[in-house]
């Protein structure tokens, strides 16, 4: 899997966000001659290039226990539990395009990890809604990039199963860790992670169903196949002290952070197929 395959693959429509990532591109040095690697070529040089997180004053406590510093995707390391938060735009009210949704991904002690903004076509999100495909870009406290999710375009319904859910994710600039993808079934929908090798790591079953709904309190369990045992949960719930229901995952500490960022690309996409809905619903899943 590269990312200008992926990319190329999204961008059918020649959209501007995509093409100023391939453009970005033409600049990555390659060999056509045969060297053994021994040291990761960009590793260094990304670290060098990151600036270190600002530092928090104010009788605050980090729950990091690294004496080095860690930044961008490290970030996830020593978390157990994260918060999507939605935030809200005032121009939706008066607009009759959805503006692309930006979130705070936070921890379990409201500390902001991430701050998220989406990427995608004006006409996709007037004419596709939540099935619309998108760049989800994940920065840290540094203002830099950590992490980017590239979904496709694809209906969010169970039973439709010529072109399935797949959410490729990315370490910038371009170092692919693995995606998200549906596996078909007729009542609900099941979605596969697996690594930058294509093998499924962890897999994730919905409710049964034709569309999620944002008015509904839902848990979703991560399995691993290794063990066949539960190594996170994703719960979409009601809380009274805020009166907004939450989006939130929580995993094993001793979890890689490379796979923790899967679960949470899995979690965006669970948000756009089962709670980023049109708020009548569908009227086959509707309360009555």
């Amino acid at each position: 899997m590269s990312l200008q395959n992926t990319l190329r693959e999204t961008d059918s429509d020649g959209d501007s966000i995509y093409n100023c990532i391939l453009d970005g591109m033409e600049n990555i040095p390659y060999t056509t001659s045969r060297t053994v690697i021994t040291v990761q070529p960009h590793l260094a040089e990304e670290l060098s290039r990151r600036s270190p997180l600002p530092i928090l004053l104010g009788g605050y406590t980090t729950r990091a226990r690294h004496i080095l510093p860690i930044f961008g995707i490290q970030l996830l390391s020593d978390v157990e539990e994260l918060q999507i938060q939605q935030t809200i735009d005032l121009n939706d009210l008066y607009s009759t395009v959805e503006a692309p949704n930006k979130y705070f991904v936070k921890a379990e002690d409201g500390e902001i990890i991430f701050w998220g903004t989406e990427g995608s076509s004006l006409w996709q999100r007037l004419f596709c809604g939540s099935s619309r495909r998108f760049i989800m870009r994940l920065f840290d406290r540094a203002r830099q990039e950590a992490l980017y999710f590239i979904r496709r375009l694809a209906p969010s319904n169970p039973m439709t199963s010529f072109y399935l859910q797949r959410m490729d994710v990315f370490i910038p600039p371009c170092e692919y860790i693995g995606c998200v993808q549906q596996i078909w079934t007729p009542t609900k929908i099941t979605l596969s992670i697996r690594n930058y090798s294509n093998e499924t790591t962890f897999q994730v079953a919905g409710p049964i169903g034709c569309c999620g709904s944002s008015q509904r309190d839902i848990q979703f369990e991560v399995i691993g196949l290794d063990t066949l045992q539960t190594v996170g949960v994703i719960t979409h719930k009601w809380e009274e002290s805020r009166a907004v229901y939450i989006l939130s995952t929580t995993y094993l500490r001793r979890l890689d952070y490379k796979k923790k960022a899967l679960i949470l690309a899995c979690t965006f996409l669970l948000e756009y197929i089962y709670f980023h809905v049109d708020p009548s619903g569908c009227r086959l899943c509707r309360k009555r």
